[in-house]
């Protein structure tokens, strides 16, 4: 029965087939929209894309009476036709010598692909888009290729491509203006940006929305004049180059560098007119190589760098080919940049060693805007081009005993208590000084001998600084005694090194002779050896309350201190006297100081800066450690109970800002012997255990983000 009945069925099929095919027909052909193809010359208008003449087969145009699913082929023609209103299409083709090009104010959708130049012989087919300004707008949803071009010279405009780039020629950019046009890649899928047959793609700014990725396949340049940002991952491809011209804010976006190299141009033809390129990512962004040409880079978030840093300034063309500005530095404003394992720094093609002479760039970071750089120190030497501010190069080359890795950073212009005192004798070996130290610290392994080779300008030389006879000391907290490197005589400085540094230390100094413990900060500072230690400060502090400053210091023993000068400064340069407070003579006994700053003449608004100068009997002084307030962002009162304590000491707080504080304890020798760093807002408590603690008398110190520091006497039984 079953068999009968699938018998008849096949009879009936070929009958059948017709009616189903002319079913389809009509079906799809309603779905698929009309193929429209320009001919042009309607009578008055024969450019306008919105006449129905102007296209075959005359019945509309593509995208009119609101079909989203036409399809625009336009071929070579004398009247070449012009977008003059918005609509929303399906695809577009634009043949060999054909060309579009926009009115002002206009939008073009295309839903799926754009084709420009369909063969090898179409180089002049052409999506023009110059003439555009903001709110023209072009988005195609498919993919963008084709052997001819999209040129976008308007103001503003906004390409959103949602599949892959593979075009001969695009360019938003003429080489000398920037018009500000943005092209945002915003695909469902994995998108890439693929070679094109011109040499190289110019983008005004680059928008990555995209979280499945964008790949940039292009062997050749990617120039981009503006900004590189976004919220989705840009993958920078294969032994590619991207430069940047404007920021790079991927954020909360990624750049996966791959195997490129970006290069910043921030200051090239003064279309960024700050030369400043800006790097933000909510992570820590990493690079391959990055190359420093011309401006400056300015990080707002930690940078690894996996292969080379370049300085490539004064000798380097920019993006141009023109000679630009020297000294491409990186500043690091507080954030760190590190040099991964087998990667580090050159300029041009040759390595950073203790020749440099710092003029094609370097890296800037200081006590005030922090940061550090962080890489592995070789055997044969390997120096750490840092600098304090933009024009004050202060490398520091170092040579340990095998591979290490190091964190090193400029702490201050000038070395703390400037007192540099000897482990053995508690003499000490300096009281005029260079006016620069060094922080360095070793991140991980064994303990190693350290020898280390600082730099700095003659400018940079203390008062009284005798250059031929400089001894170059470390310590590991501040304040604390300082203890000789290397010889106990001290050596001549060299005036042979590079150009613009021209004095520095020859022969090598170790850190006390033997190790440096990992995890352990060391401060390097140089001077001479002039007469004895005249006093030990051991605390100093200064804390806005209501309307005036309360300065406050300790210090462990005096000789011949005739009395302490009080400083005041609004820049940490320029310095006022603003008092005298009489010190104690010769004392080996604990003297506690105070002294209060009304702010006469000063707006209570900012960060105002101390010092205290101490001069002894017979005219010869040294400076403090600088301690800043910040008047605008206030710490409050700090609370610390049982005291005196056996054991356990109390400590609460509020914090205003979400900030890290830190905690450090010191005993009557100004030795560190707590210190923790404690982040939050609000009240905060800690407790320190001081059960093991020799009975006595220490100091609390309680210093915020900003430099403020609140100091507690603290009793232990």
């Amino acid at each position: 029965m079953m068999k009968t009945k699938t018998n008849k069925f096949l009879l009936r099929l070929p009958r059948i087939l017709p009616l189903i095919a002319l079913f389809l027909m009509v079906v799809l052909s309603a779905n698929a929209g009309t193929r429209y193809v320009w001919v042009g010359g309607a009578s008055g208008q024969v450019n306008d894309w919105n006449v129905n003449a102007n296209w075959s087969p005359g019945t509309g145009y593509p995208g009119s009476s609101g079909s989203t699913t036409d399809a625009a082929f336009i071929p070579s023609a004398t009247n070449n036709p012009n977008l003059n209103t918005t609509v929303t299409i399906d695809s577009i083709l634009i043949q060999n010598n054909g060309t579009l090009t926009f009115t002002p104010g206009n939008a073009l959708t295309i839903n799926d692909n754009a084709v420009i130049g369909p063969n090898s012989a179409a180089t002049s087919a052409l999506l023009d888009f110059s003439s555009g300004t903001n709110g023209t707008d072009l988005i195609i949803g498919g993919t963008l290729s084709g052997f001819g071009a999209l040129v976008l010279y308007g103001t503003g405009q906004t390409i959103e491509i949602g599949g892959n780039m593979t075009i001969a020629i695009f360019s938003s950019n003429d080489g000398t203006h920037f018009f500000g046009s943005t092209v945002l890649f915003n695909g469902g899928l994995a998108q890439s940006i693929n070679p094109g047959t011109a040499g190289t793609y110019t983008f005004d700014n680059l928008e990555i929305a995209n979280s499945h990725g964008v790949t940039n396949n292009a062997s050749v340049n990617i120039q981009i004049y503006g900004d590189l940002s976004g919220s989705g991952t840009l993958n920078g491809g294969t032994n590619s180059q991207i430069n940047l011209v404007g920021n790079l804010t991927m954020t909360p976006g990624t750049f996966n560098a791959q195997t490129s190299t970006v290069v910043l141009f921030g200051a090239y033809n003064d279309l960024n007119s700050t030369g400043r390129t800006d790097i933000q990512s909510v992570n820590t962004q990493t690079f391959y190589n990055l190359t420093v040409q011309d401006g400056y880079a300015y990080l707002s978030g930690n940078i690894t760098v996996s292969n080379f840093v370049d300085f490539e300034g004064l000798t380097a063309s920019g993006i141009d080919g023109a000679s630009e500005r020297p000294a491409s530095n990186i500043k690091l404003n507080g954030f760190n940049i590190t040099i991964s394992n087998g990667g580090g720094i050159t300029e041009g093609a040759s390595p950073v060693d203790s020749t440099y002479n710092g003029n094609n760039g370097f890296i800037v970071t200081n006590y005030t805007t922090g940061g550090s750089l962080i890489m592995n120190a070789q055997s044969s030497g390997t120096c750490y081009p840092l600098g304090r501010t933009a024009t004050v190069y202060n490398p520091i080359v170092l040579y340990p005993p095998s591979t290490v890795n190091v964190k090193a950073t400029i702490y201050q212009d000038t070395v703390g208590s400037n007192t540099i005192a000897s482990t053995s004798t508690g003499g000490q070996i300096t009281s005029y000084v260079v006016l620069v130290t060094w922080l360095l610290t070793q991140t991980s392994g064994s303990p190693i001998a350290m020898s280390v080779q600082p730099f700095w300008n003659a400018s940079q030389d203390g008062t009284s600084f005798d250059p031929s006879h400089v001894y170059v000391a470390w310590r590991t907290a501040d304040p604390s005694q300082w203890h000789p490197m290397g010889p106990t005589t001290g050596q001549s400085e060299s005036t042979t090194g590079p150009t613009t540094v021209p004095d520095n230390i020859l022969s090598n100094a170790s850190i006390n002779s033997g190790t440096m413990a990992s995890g352990t900060t060391y401060y390097i500072a140089t001077g001479n050896n002039v007469s004895q230690l005249p006093v030990s400060l051991i605390t100093f502090g200064a804390q806005y309350q209501d309307t005036h400053v309360n300065l406050n210091w300790t210090t462990a023993s005096e000789e011949n201190n005739a009395y302490f000068e009080v400083e005041r400064s609004t820049d940490a340069n320029t310095w006022t006297s603003i008092g005298q407070v009489q010190g104690h003579g010769t004392s080996n006994v604990l003297n506690s100081y105070v002294d209060i700053d009304n702010l006469a003449g000063v707006i209570p608004t900012g960060t105002i800066y101390y010092r205290l100068k101490q001069v002894d009997f017979n005219g010869a002084f040294e400076y403090s450690m600088i301690r800043s307030v910040d008047l605008t962002n206030q710490d409050p009162s700090l609370a610390i109970y049982p005291n005196p304590t056996s054991n356990t000491l109390n400590i609460n707080w509020t914090s205003a800002t979400e900030d890290n504080t830190v905690l450090r304890l010191v005993n009557m020798s100004g030795a560190n012997v707590y210190t923790q760093t404690v982040s939050g807002k609000g009240m905060i408590q800690r407790q320190i255990d001081m059960t093991l603690l020799p009975s006595g008398v220490y100091y609390l110190q309680v210093i915020s983000s900003n430099g403020n520091t609140v100091n507690e006497e603290v009793f232990k039984n």
